[in-house]
């Protein structure tokens, strides 16, 4: 059964992207567009009513919140490598490096691009953007201190889903403009990692995305 992938060009769907790419799976992707709003289109809301992405239409249902459906899409796809379904203890520990991404280093990135998740005050936004800003930062220094000590990839010696998180991460921090000179590790983990076949598929796939059909026909009209 075909499955569709909601994302948005620069957010973390990349690594639900790159996920179903190496599943082989049959999916359509729709791209919103986060900064016109797209997210809060009634169509997309009864989707997913928290308006985020990516959201994943499946089997009849909605999987939505990246690590769900990452799991989901590693248990029907074991032999895809999204994550180390076969060793479990590694399993653990890739799931706390995802978690880490997900409830930490992105808290802190939404701190900054995303200030009305937290307050409507303008005064409090900006100072959320400088507090996240600083709070990314020593993530992105203790991130660093892991390159290495697990294998070749962040979690063991073969890429998974957590890598292409790191990805993302790398993409919020460029945006943001903070000096990675002190992250020289990570740095130089991310740009190899770019340079893979599937992360280039992936990255080409969510650039040649179409909108949702809702916005199409908004600009036809």
């Amino acid at each position: 059964m075909s499955m569709k992938l909601y994302g948005a060009s620069g957010s973390c769907a990349l690594v639900a992207l790159w996920a179903v790419e190496q599943a082989g799976a049959d999916y359509e992707l729709v791209s919103l567009n986060l900064g016109a709003g797209d997210q809060r289109h009634p169509a997309f809301l009864a989707l997913n009513p928290h308006g985020r992405v990516p959201a994943l239409e499946t089997d009849g249902a909605v999987i939505t919140e990246l690590n769900a459906i990452l799991v989901y899409l590693a248990a029907r796809f074991p032999g895809a490598g999204i994550l180390p379904m076969n060793d479990v203890l590694l399993l653990g520990r890739t799931m706390e490096l995802l978690c880490w991404f997900s409830s930490t280093v992105h808290v802190h990135v939404a701190q900054c691009f995303r200030g009305e998740r937290f307050t409507d005050d303008a005064d409090v936004k900006d100072k959320l953007k400088q507090s996240g800003k600083v709070r990314l930062a020593a993530a992105l220094a203790e991130l660093n201190e892991t390159i290495g000590q697990r294998g070749a990839y962040l979690n063991g010696d073969g890429f998974s889903a957590v890598d292409i998180f790191s990805i993302v991460v790398w993409r919020w921090v460029q945006r943001l403009e903070i000096d990675c000179s002190a992250f020289g590790r990570w740095t130089g983990k991310v740009q190899h990692d770019m340079a893979r076949p599937d992360v280039v598929r992936a990255l080409e796939r969510e650039a040649n995305a179409a909108p949702p059909s809702w916005v199409a026909a908004a600009r036809a009209s």
